[in-house]
């Protein structure tokens, strides 16, 4: 199987750029899965500020992550698959503790981290 490699870091970073040049030079090697979040709210999601709406949130925008990359991959098994964010971005905005994130998510820091070959952050 190609590798799969998550591009994250702060807002602004530059990861969609660089996802958008990178695509443009090798689109026939490489297949994109787009950022889930952005998906979720420019579809028609408001943003909320409460600990459960956000917990909300951040549960439908790890499925949709974790459903986007099976997609790809199920597509373009022979690709480099390039994440724009990867399952474990929303640890960074979950309003509690790290063990409730993955106990709530059914998964673990290592079964995610596994799931990727390389991760940059910009």
């Amino acid at each position: 199987m190609k590798k799969r490699i998550v591009l994250t870091g702060g807002p602004g970073g530059g990861k969609t750029t660089a996802i958008d040049l990178l695509r443009r030079e090798f689109s026939k090697q490489i297949v994109v899965v787009p950022e889930s979040a952005t998906m979720l709210f420019s579809g028609g999601i408001e943003r909320g500020d409460s600990a459960h709406l956000i917990k909300s949130h951040q549960q439908a925008i790890f499925s949709l992550q974790k459903h986007l990359e099976h997609i790809q991959r199920t597509m373009h098994p022979d690709r480099l698959m390039l994440c724009d964010r990867g399952s474990l971005d929303g640890l960074a905005y979950w309003p509690g503790e790290q063990d409730e994130f993955f106990q709530c998510l059914n998964t673990s820091l290592e079964i995610e981290l596994n799931q990727y070959d390389a991760v940059i952050l910009f």
